[in-house]
């Protein structure tokens, strides 16, 4: 247990708002041994805690309902992750632990129809507030500031942690995913910053008396595409390029296996094609997802990119901005050490001259760049 559950614990058991009565009430009406009649107080002390649970009427035959009428059953309480496509069988899984879950609440749980529960102390939130962090464990990005979860005050994850859950906050703070309506809005990266991600050797069409001043993935959303479309490793981890007949399908079989997204603004990057100086205009949206296997349940970002060029109107190929999937793996259980592993499958690249390593394999991967666009 952290200091932090235990101050919360210790603020709900003996806290100035702890009902002393209802706990001696409990205590001396219950018969039995000490510990029967002691727990019997801790329980009369934390039960005005408790945040009302979903319970749903599970169905006497769900084998014969249709999937898509167990879907909008079982969704809204779900045991644990749900793939965004799941199958019946699955579902019918997710019925069956739903159905144990409720059977084993006793009956003074409240529940959603419980009139006046869940407006005890505690339902302001003050334990568990966010506190802003900022990362170094990631150096690759800049400085990523987070909300990051604690328990008065008490941070789940240290500034230099480098664990993928914290990975993930700081992608979805660096792409402004962390607001329900982010989807919504429009952030506008810098062309030259992009200039400056190529190596000075390579950027022919740039004057060599011109110094562009980089900018980290933190500073520009734009940049943050390139850079995780193309880094070799990232908080210490490698990024591992899938590559080869089997990457398409695997990348299709992550996508598919996902939990709801969240999405982030509208990335756009005005600048200039270096091939014929024509002005193009960059678009992107980065989304993110939890998603599952029979032996993973991790994390995805998935950055679809377009464009308009002003002599071709709006076409796919030849804006500025990488389409990419990254996705974590957990460790397999023989190595619990390790740190997991960071995949990834370039979908489109916008060619050897603007690309920050020179060019990224891409054949093979227009299906997964169409089911990407259709699923995000």
């Amino acid at each position: 247990m952290t200091n932090g559950l235990f101050l919360a614990f210790a603020e709900m058991l003996y806290g100035d708002e702890a009902d002393a009565d209802a706990a001696e009430q409990a205590f001396n009406s219950t018969d039995g041994t000490f510990l029967e009649r002691i727990t019997a107080a801790i329980n009369a002390l934390l039960r005005p805690h408790l945040r009302p649970e979903s319970f749903i009427e599970v169905p006497e035959n769900p084998e014969q309902m249709a999937r898509a009428n167990l879907d909008a059953l079982v969704r809204p309480v779900a045991d644990g992750f749900l793939r965004s496509q799941p199958t019946k069988d699955e579902l019918l899984s997710q019925i069956r632990r739903i159905a144990r879950r409720q059977a084993s609440r006793p009956p003074w749980v409240p529940r959603t129809d419980s009139p006046g529960v869940g407006d005890g102390p505690d339902a302001s939130g003050e334990f568990s507030r966010p506190v802003s962090l900022t990362l170094s464990g990631f150096p690759e990005l800049g400085a990523v500031t987070i909300a990051a979860p604690a328990y008065y005050g008490d941070l789940m994850y240290a500034a230099d942690s480098t664990h993928p859950a914290v990975l993930q906050m700081a992608l979805l703070a660096i792409f402004g995913a962390t607001d329900p309506s982010a989807a919504g809005r429009t952030i506008r990266g810098d062309g030259a910053a992009l200039d400056a991600l190529v190596l000075t050797g390579q950027r022919w069409w740039v004057p060599p008396e011109l110094t562009l001043t980089p900018r980290a993935p933190a500073e520009d959303a734009g940049v943050a595409v390139e850079v995780l479309a193309t880094i070799r490793h990232l908080g210490g981890m490698a990024v591992r390029d899938i590559d080869g007949p089997d990457a398409t399908a695997l990348a299709a079989d992550v996508l598919l296996s996902t939990g709801s997204w969240k999405h982030s603004p509208r990335i756009m990057v005005d600048g200039w094609q270096p091939s014929d100086d024509s002005r193009v205009r960059s678009l992107a949206r980065a989304s993110f997802a939890g998603w599952a296997s029979d032996t993973n349940e991790d994390f995805v970002v998935a950055v679809v990119s377009g464009g308009w060029d002003e002599d071709a109107n709006a076409y796919p190929l030849r804006h500025r901005l990488h389409t990419s999937i990254l996705w974590w793996m957990a460790p397999s259980p023989g190595a619990p050490k390790a740190a997991g592993t960071l995949h990834r499958i370039v979908l489109h690249c916008p060619g050897p001259d603007v690309c920050p390593r020179g060019g990224c394999d891409t054949r093979r991967r227009g299906e997964v760049h169409q089911a990407a666009a259709a699923l995000l």
